[in-house]
């Protein structure tokens, strides 16, 4: 999100965090922590409506996640 900010983009449409298992070296999918969402939030009003993947079948707006 920095590099973004960084290079003049504030608005989010969809965000894919993961987690990397090094020990297996899988990727896994979780929904951002609450410091990344409030970022998220404070950076542009319009990504209320960005999607958030929860893990590869489910998915919720950045809205639904903090309210």
């Amino acid at each position: 999100m920095a590099a973004m900010i960084t290079d003049g983009e504030y608005r989010i449409r969809k965000v894919v965090a993961v987690w990397p298992n090094h020990q297996t070296g899988q990727l896994h999918v979780l929904p951002p922590c609450g410091v990344c969402r409030e970022f998220m939030r404070q950076v542009d009003d319009g990504n209320f409506d960005a999607e958030i993947v929860l893990n590869g079948e489910r998915t919720k707006t950045l809205g639904e996640l903090i309210l």
